[in-house]
């Protein structure tokens, strides 16, 4: 069922229009972890078409919902918001790249070689790193969201990350490593975004609990959920 590509559909297009209206506008990029590396393959191409989709909303987008103050924008449901948010980014959203980290695997499907191809995978790992805006366009990229198994959610140090879309159950240690990724200091960064789509709410505490009655010096991760 985590799978289904209907199902990943629907929670991609709830994930981009959060990143768009949280995200984004601070120029941060984010990470989706999946139950598998069928279904990372799948949230690129979901996230692909959730974009296009945003876009088209964005350009035909209602010019009384221009004219709202914060304030009465907030009232409005997620949906308008986002699209709001959308058309004040709208080159930017245009320009959004997405790309799957997965490691290959024997008899994988053909359509998955870009995602596991050590050179690809090297190249979107560093392009990920880089801000959306450089005055160097050797230093900038616009891949702003990468789709996860279990790579890059340990050791991995990238300030502009801000978000993980978590779509897997992750438990103990391997759970606080997760959510560090969100934590690496980064200038106009107040704090990290995890968003939860299976319940790991007991989990987390239970990590968390671990983490302060374990080794002297264990510290909780200090990320916005």
């Amino acid at each position: 069922v985590m799978e289904a590509p209907k199902l990943i559909a629907v929670k991609a297009r709830d994930m981009l229009r959060h990143y768009v209206r949280t995200i984004l506008p601070g120029g941060f990029k984010a990470q989706v972890v999946s139950v598998s590396q069928s279904a990372s393959v799948e949230y690129q191409k979901a996230l692909c078409a959730a974009r296009d989709e945003l876009v088209l909303e964005a350009e035909a987008i209602d010019p009384s919902l221009l004219l709202l103050e914060e304030e009465e924008l907030m009232a409005r449901t997620e949906d308008e918001q986002s699209v709001v948010w959308a058309h004040r980014q709208l080159d930017r959203l245009k320009a959004l790249e997405f790309a799957t980290v997965i490691s290959a695997r024997h008899n994988q499907s053909a359509d998955w070689n870009k995602w596991s191809d050590p050179t690809e995978l090297d190249k979107n790992i560093a392009n990920f790193k880089k801000p959306f805006d450089h005055k160097d366009p050797d230093k900038r990229s616009n891949l702003a969201i990468l789709c996860v198994m279990r790579m890059l959610l340990t050791g991995f140090d990238a300030p502009v990350e801000q978000a993980l879309y978590l779509d897997r159950r992750i438990q103990e240690h391997d759970l606080l490593q997760a959510i560090a990724r969100v934590n690496r200091k980064r200038s106009s960064k107040e704090c990290g975004y995890v968003i939860d789509y299976v319940g790991i709410a007991k989990e987390l505490r239970d990590a968390l609990t671990d983490s302060e009655e374990g080794a002297d010096g264990a510290k909780r991760p200090d990320t916005g959920i």
